[in-house]
Parts: C-alpha cells; structure tokens; sequence
C-alpha cells in the first residue's frame, strides 16, 4: 500500500518507481496480505505483481493505509478475523478487515525495477568554491530477493559495488544472493544456486550506480543521437561522489516508501571497493542530514533532505528530532568489502607498508626469482603505491589477486557481463523473467512528457559492445545506448575530471577518512582483510586511520579479538576528542582476493552472522 502521503514526498524529491515484476507465490505477495482483501484490494496486489508503475497504484489502498492505525486498536481484536494476525512471513500493521486479516507483508518473491530520479538541482563544493549544478534524468536498476524465513524485524541487506560506476552485478553473482554464476570462474557450473546466499540473514536489495549495471540515463530525445550531446552529459554534475551517494539515498527510501512493511526494517550496508566511500558518505548523509541543507558540507541539496526527514519521521514517529544516534536505530550497520575509505591517504598508508620489512612485495619477488625496487632506491618523484603496484603488474600478476595473472580483473568483469547479458541466467539471478521489468525493454525505455526523454548509455558508441543476446528478447537498441555494461569507463573517468579535483569531492580527497571517521561514532562497522589484495592493502587501515590524529587518538590492532571468533581481527579506535572507543570487527581471509564473496563465501557469511548477533 502507498499512502497519498508518500505519492507526495516521492513527487518532491524527484523519485519515483517506474514499475517492478516479481515472481510472486502465495500471501504476502503484494504490500497487502489477507485471507480476502477487501474492496477490490487483490486487484490491487495483482497489478502491483504484473509491473504496474508507483502512479497507477491504487487510490483503494491508500485510504486503507490511512485509516489504517486508527482502526487497529478496535480491529486487532475482533472475533470475526477468528484468532489473533499471523505471526510469520514478517508481517506488521494487522487490521481485521471483513472478516480477514490485512496486512502490511515485505514481498515474498524476487522483484526487479527501477527508480526514476528526476533532475535535481544542488550545490556542489564549500564556501566561496561552492558550484550550483543540474543533474540529468536516470533511472537506477535494483534487485529484490526476500529473506528465506521473514520475520518483524528482519534486516534489509542493501548492496553495492565501486569503481566508481561498476555494477552491483559482481556481488549479485558471486555468492551473496539465491544464484550464483561464481563456479563460472572456479572451474564449477556456469549457474548454480547458492548455498551462501545472504536470504538466510535477511531480505537483500542491490542497487546499480547511474550509468552502470542495467541503470541508463536519459536525455531530451531530440537531442540523444547528437554525439556531442551525450559527451557533455557525462559531466561533472552528473557523476561526483555526492550526487552518487545521493542517488543511492533517495532509492533507498523510495524502495522502502513503496512497501510498508520494509519501512521499519534495519539496515545494514554492504558495500565493496570504492563503495566504502559511498557508503561513507550516504550514510553520512543520513545520519547529519541537515548538514546537506546549511552549507557545512560539500553537498548542498535541500529536496534530498526533506525526503528523509519525511522518512524519519515515518519511522520514528515518536521522536521529535533526529540525532545521528537515532537516524543509527535504523542505519547504524556498515559491512565493507575491501573498501577504500580514505582515497590518498589509505593510499600512502599501504605505499608505506609496501616499502616496509615483511612487505608482501618482498616475498612476491622471491617467489618469482625477481627483484622489486622501492622508491627510496629509486629515488626522484616515486609514489610508493603506484610503484608497488606497478611491480605486481609487470611481473604478471594482479593486485587484485596476487595469485592470479594481470587479467584477473577483465576476465572477472566479462564474466560478470556475459551472466547477466544472457536471458537465462540473468532471469535466474534475478528471479524474475527480463520481459517483466518495466521500463528494461526498448519499447519502454523512454519517458514521455512534454519533452520526451530517450536513453543512452555511452557517448561513443565503439567504446563498448553491444549486447550479444538480450536486444533478441527485449527488442535492439540504439548505437548509444545498451542493456547491461558491467563497468562505465565514460563515467569513471568524470569521477576523477579536473573539476571534481578543484572542488575536492574526487574520490581520493581525503575528508572522505574524516566522513569515515565522524560514522564510525555511530555505526557498527565491519571490515574484510583479504590475504591476496593490493589494491586495497588491509593492513593499512590502522595506519590510515591513526593519519587523522585530530579525530583519533589511538588505533591498536588487536588479532586474537574477539575470543572465539573462527577468524579473529579488530581494531580498536579511540577518538580524540572524549577518549570513546569504537571497534572494527576486521577478520582475515586467507586465500582471499579482492572479491571476498567470489573466494570465501561461507566464512564472510558466517562472520557476518556472528557479528549481527554481536558474537
């Protein structure tokens, strides 16, 4: 059910669900739930479950929704419902209804999607830098996979990869969610499902970046097969590191906005690679939302933080103000996958490690009968990251994975993007049939309005290639625009455009550790430390926390912690300020490369329960 208030704040904050398809099986399919639903509330959940748009939804729900909590105290105990609502599949907001119990139930199927984010206008940088910019129109894909066993209170898994502009394809494919096409790479089954999957702690939502995945952005039709037209799209206003996260935050909301019974759950962020520093600043955002509305950060977007006011205030209805202590009831737990959460400065942290006594350089140049040079033997202008992994490389290794050739990255990227580029494995990832996604087929693809909008994803259209097998299924394309591209090279690199530098919202800037930093206060983090990794060096998270010394007084590794863990590892951080502690669960995996999920999914999953359950 969507209330009228709801539709509201969606048409304020520019976001809105373009449709969903699920694969749905008995109760609960839909936001309404009932042995008979009343007034003509199962056409409601039928339509919802054939891909209707979040403006088609009913009116006949909404005034439910609304009388709703009123009617609860007379009608939860009714003797007409025949016994008390029922207490599985995670339902909430019980109402007897015509002799039947209607309830606010999270989905109980697979559903995929998108959200609409219309233009947004913001600031961007601080003080006298501060720069009024314009975003395009897009459409962000997500994937839905409902917990094995629901229940009130069951966390909401939101996942996200980096780059920036990488699909989340590579943490729904290897491992985390029902299927897995992680075999693919190991010598196993193309396609297999999962018994790592994440469902067993939770319901899992993965979310694709602008541009990325199956995400495209769209531009005034008379003007996307101009060439020059899509190169200037790809601007600055468009991807910077807040407008990003931005992105992130008003899908969230929306996903749970559009389904009742996720609006209380807690989540839990699960993010990978450049994605700690998403994540950073997203939950940042939500945690100190006010902050992007008066100037203090670099971000300033007055739309984005009405909508969460609205959403807290929907959640914590009890509550008059939103300290970050309470906005953490809901969003206080982090899991980071080999994340970059300080940019230079974790750089120069493992560059230092590097160079070090007992540098895994060392003992890769052993083993390979070479010798690696440091820059202090070099000498001149010598970054020590860079040149370390510039060793790896040329002795034919990848940072990434340290036991895998220089290719260990591009054979798991077209990997990644043949999975999802095939009808039938894409269809069992997702659990849903790809002709059911509204708004992923050509014919649908655009938005109509008094300037028609048309897609694209690439400005050059030799810069990737096309789609082998969906266009067969889903209708062709233009030259410019493709179904699924696992990596946007075009966006990447406007990430890091001499703009963003200026305004210091790249993301190797390094108040990005200081974003870190100010969460971890507030929110319960957990940190993987993968043996075969460069790239992201793990051991030089300690350091790179101990380089902020007027935020933290102290960081102590502490490898036996805690007792009994099947993989020990924390940190300890105190803060200087008051002398308050904050841990970091920080445990290892041996013969892990940077995908932790494709090398150790059973130990990261059963970590991560443990750490839930404060073990």
């Amino acid at each position: 059910m969507v209330t009228r208030a709801l539709q509201r704040r969606a048409r304020r904050w520019g976001a809105s669900l373009v449709g969903f398809a699920c694969a749905c099986a008995g109760s609960g399919d839909g936001d309404l739930s009932a042995t008979e639903s009343p007034g003509g509330d199962d056409d409601a959940a039928t339509s919802a479950a054939s891909t209707t748009s979040a403006a088609s939804t009913t009116s006949e729900t909404s005034e439910t929704s609304e009388t709703s909590e009123t009617s609860a105290s007379t009608t939860e105990e009714a003797p007409l419902c025949g016994g008390p609502p029922p207490s599985e599949g995670g339902c909430t907001r019980c109402v007897c209804v015509a002799d039947a119990w209607a309830c606010e139930c999270p989905p109980a199927a697979a559903q995929a999607g998108f959200v609409t984010i219309a233009p947004v206008d913001y600031t961007l940088g601080r003080g006298a830098a501060a720069t009024p910019m314009r975003s395009s129109t897009a459409r962000i894909f997500y994937s839905f996979h409902p917990a094995d066993h629901p229940v009130v209170g069951s966390p909401l898994f939101v996942f996200f990869n980096g780059g920036p502009a990488v699909s989340t394809g590579l943490l729904l494919g290897t491992n985390t969610a029902p299927w897995t096409v992680a075999g693919g790479l190991l010598g196993g089954e193309a396609l297999a499902a999962n018994p790592d999957s994440w469902t067993a702690l939770g319901h899992l939502l993965y979310i694709d970046a602008r541009g990325a995945g199956f995400s495209y952005s769209l531009i005034d039709d008379s003007e996307v097969a101009d060439i020059d037209a899509r190169r200037a799209e790809f601007s600055a206003a468009n991807y910077n590191t807040y407008l990003d996260a931005a992105d992130f935050v008003r899908v969230i909301l929306e996903f749970m906005a559009e389904r009742p019974a996720l609006v209380d759950a807690p989540v839990v962020i699960v993010a990978e690679s450049y994605g700690g520093i998403r994540a950073g600043i997203l939950l940042d955002m939500l945690l100190r939302h006010r902050s992007y509305g008066d100037g203090s950060r670099h971000y300033r977007d007055l739309a984005l933080v009405e909508a969460i006011e609205d959403h807290l205030a929907l959640r914590f209805p009890e509550a008059s103000s939103f300290p970050p202590t309470k906005v953490a009831e809901q969003f206080g737990r982090q899991v980071l996958i080999q994340p970059s959460v300080a940019g230079k400065v974790q750089n120069a942290a493992a560059g230092a490690l590097f160079e070090a006594p007992g540098s895994p350089l060392y003992a890769l140049a052993a083993e390979l009968g070479l010798v690696y040079k440091t820059c202090a033997e070099k000498g001149g202008s010598c970054d020590p990251y860079h040149n370390g992994l510039d060793f790896v490389k040329a002795a034919g290794r990848s940072g990434y994975d340290t036991r895998a050739p220089t290719s260990w990255l591009s054979a798991l990227f077209e990997h990644i993007g043949a999975s999802f580029g095939d009808p039938a494995i894409m269809s069992a990832l997702l659990g849903v049939e790809p002709p059911q996604i509204d708004g992923l087929w050509a014919a649908d693809r655009g938005l109509e309005g008094r300037a028609p909008l048309g897609p694209y994803r690439v400005a050059e259209p030799g810069i990737f290639p096309v789609d082998p097998l969906l266009p067969a299924q889903l209708g062709p394309l233009a030259a410019w625009d493709r179904y699924y591209m696992v990596w946007s090279y075009e966006a990447n690199v406007t990430f890091r455009s001499g703009t963003l530098l200026s305004l210091d919202v790249d993301p190797g800037d390094p108040h990005h550790g200081e974003t870190f930093l100010r969460n971890l206060r507030d929110v319960d983090t957990f940190v993987t430390d993968a043996a075969n990794d460069l790239v992201i060096y793990s051991p030089s998270l300690a350091p790179t926390l101990a380089a902020y010394p007027s935020i933290v007084a102290s960081v102590e590794v502490e490898v036996d912690a805690p007792d009994g863990a099947a993989r020990p590892g924390r940190l300890r951080v105190v803060f200087s300020a008051d002398g308050e502690a904050r841990w970091i669960r920080h445990p290892r995996y041996e013969a892990a490369s940077h995908s932790v999920t494709l090398d150790r999914p059973a130990a990261l999953r059963e970590d991560v329960s443990a750490w839930l359950a404060g073990e």
